[in-house]
């Protein structure tokens, strides 16, 4: 008969924890547990190796050696080959008074208003466009940026998740977590399982991906829920070719990730909605100074806002076509587009787009012809996308000179709505500029 082990002690508000030793001996014992334990720590204490089966599994265990087993286990077998040899278990399991469930996933929209990078897309996921948080959402996303140092091209405020009001944001060092939790994997469970998602570096040669199995590649990745039954995790980035999609990842896979992690920019955050008891209005004077900059190719706001891993060596608005250009001319072959960055002004129209129908509707201004011009505008940013999808593709060389010839007509066509569009606002929306 299986032996009945210990009465459990709750060692915090959520986990339970029992401690208990015994003897292998030459006949094979069962220890059974009243419920399903999530975390095992067995070390043996004697001075022979013994042997344990757990979950159809089989291992080995030296003397003054541990095993740590990290998935639901209600039940192992302990023998050895010599005598007896002492051994201890340190297992935890959930409290049965807390609110923890076997499977917990948080609300994603599966198709985010914006996607060019995860953090645009995770935010768009959890807090998705709707009439309260709009005049936000249209007061971001004006000002484009390329930077020097990184050779990547983004939306000014980047950091666009830590400074939503509509999430509550913490952030922890990755040591925090081995101090506090036995795996990152009860770490995720509990966030989550608190309503927290949890963004935070790993090492996508573990992550199903297009680097699985193939190559070492850091980045950043969203959990957003849990299925303990079936050992997996909700996870989302931008694993179909760049294309961000909602997927799955196991326990196993999820703890390699993170502890490969070879460099990490951003540490933990965790993120919960929240509401607001107060009414966000889209900020008229962010809007004009981020088009003002747009022209002049200056910063409109005091990016990279600290801390920060991104630098100031950036170039800004039109200038980011310029730049684009001068890639493109020195295209070879060989080369390959960036396709980053015409994602991000298929995005940027799209934006101006919608923001030009808000202020139309809220602030009573007439843009409907510039609203029509860069619906227009939006179009041939799409064209230029497929163009450089194309040339990835084919390599075929002539297929830069119409991707130059659609990037300037863009540059030059915004250069006269922006011009025209600030005109209109100075004439028909009292904005204070200082």
């Amino acid at each position: 008969m299986p032996r009945v082990l210990t009465e459990p002690v709750q060692i915090n508000q959520d986990v339970e924890e029992i401690v208990f030793c015994d003897f292998a001996r030459l006949q094979e014992c069962s220890f059974s547990y009243p419920k399903n334990q999530f975390y095992m720590y067995i070390t043996n204490s004697g001075s022979h190796l013994f042997h344990i089966k757990y979950n159809g599994k089989s291992a080995t265990i030296e003397p003054s050696d541990y095993l740590e087993i990290k998935e639901n286990t209600s039940e192992f077998q302990i023998y050895c080959t010599t005598g007896s040899q002492g051994f201890e278990v340190r297992s935890h399991a959930y409290c049965a008074e807390t609110n923890f469930v076997s499977q917990k996933v948080l609300f994603m929209d599966p198709n985010p208003l914006l996607s060019t990078y995860n953090c645009y897309a995770s935010l768009c996921s959890i807090v998705p466009i709707n009439e309260e948080n709009k005049p936000w959402f249209y007061s971001n996303f004006t000002q484009i940026c390329y930077d020097y140092n990184y050779n990547w091209y983004f939306f000014e405020n980047h950091n666009i998740l830590d400074t939503c009001p509509w999430l509550e944001n913490y952030k922890l060092r990755r040591e925090m977590i081995s101090k506090r939790f036995t795996s990152i994997r009860n770490f995720l469970v509990d966030a989550i399982n608190d309503d927290f998602y949890c963004y935070l570096i790993v090492n996508l040669f573990h992550i199903p991906s297009q680097y699985y199995n193939k190559s070492d590649f850091p980045h950043e990745i969203l959990i957003y829920g849990f299925d303990l039954e079936n050992e997996e995790f909700y996870i989302a980035n931008n694993f179909s070719e760049g294309r961000y999609v909602l997927s799955k990842c196991s326990f196993e896979q999820m703890e390699r990730a993170f502890n490969t992690v070879s460099v990490d920019w951003i540490e933990i955050c965790m993120y919960r909605v929240k509401s607001l008891d107060y009414k966000v209005d889209f900020n008229k004077r962010y809007f004009v100074n981020s088009l003002r900059s747009y022209l002049t190719g200056q910063p409109s706001i005091l990016q990279p806002a600290f801390p920060s891993w991104w630098t100031y060596n950036c170039k800004y608005g039109l200038d980011v076509y310029r730049h684009l250009i001068t890639i493109i001319r020195n295209t070879s072959a060989d080369d390959y587009l960036d396709k980053r960055v015409f994602c991000l002004l298929q995005e940027h129209k799209k934006m101006m787009v919608l923001r030009l129908g808000f202020i139309q509707e809220h602030l009573k201004a007439d843009v409907a012809l510039l609203t029509y011009e860069y619906e227009k505008l939006a179009k041939i940013s799409a064209i230029l996308g497929n163009l450089a999808l194309k040339y990835n593709s084919t390599k075929n060389v002539a297929l830069l000179d119409k991707i130059i010839y659609y990037t300037k007509d863009i540059m030059e066509q915004e250069d006269v709505l922006i011009r025209k569009l600030l005109l209109n606002i100075e004439e028909n929306i009292a904005v204070n500029i200082d």
